[in-house]
């Protein structure tokens, strides 16, 4: 193929436009896969878990100190409460869910409402949105995104004209 001096770079960025491509597609394939993955493992938890009300004996108090981009300090704040709760068979459990977060800052002797898994007590979670689908909907979703920038990214890039044949110049 014989390339005007116009497009002559065109195969170098067409090769570069593909493989940007395929990165955003298999990030986004892994990360879709981790978000079904989870939304899954939550599902399944859910399908067998029980409910019951458990009480706040106490929070701690997280405190992360973190570097921005502009070098300067950032501090946020989390929280992991300390619930005890009853099982099916009304033993007694005491146990801090595995996520803490900036909503779990409850009032101590307050009531919150969690699931537990019957076969394992101890695997217990507080019920709200991000403890049982928040992790698996992230990842979906910026899976999802990520294939989307993959596959329509460079589809629109396609040249609108032909690329103009190499002028010969015939010898007569």
């Amino acid at each position: 193929m014989t390339l005007s001096p116009d497009n002559q770079h065109q195969p170098e960025s067409a090769s570069k436009s593909k493989l940007v491509r395929w990165i955003f597609l298999a990030v986004g394939l892994v990360f879709t896969s981790m978000g079904v993955s989870f939304l899954y493992t939550s599902y399944s938890f859910q399908q067998t878990a029980l409910t019951t009300t458990a009480e706040v004996l106490s929070v701690e108090r997280i405190k992360t100190r973190k570097r921005d981009n502009d070098g300067n300090w950032k501090t946020t704040i989390s929280y992991k409460p300390t619930l005890r709760y009853e099982d099916q068979f009304g033993a007694r459990h005491v146990g801090a869910p595995n996520l803490r977060s900036s909503s779990y800052n409850f009032p101590v002797g307050s009531e919150v409402e969690v699931s537990f898994n019957p076969d394992d007590p101890s695997d217990m979670r507080v019920n709200d949105f991000m403890s049982t689908w928040g992790f698996g909907a992230i990842f979906t979703l910026f899976g999802v995104i990520f294939v989307a920038i993959g596959w329509f990214a460079t589809r629109g890039r396609k040249l609108k004209h032909k690329p103009k044949a190499a002028s010969v110049n015939r010898m007569r």
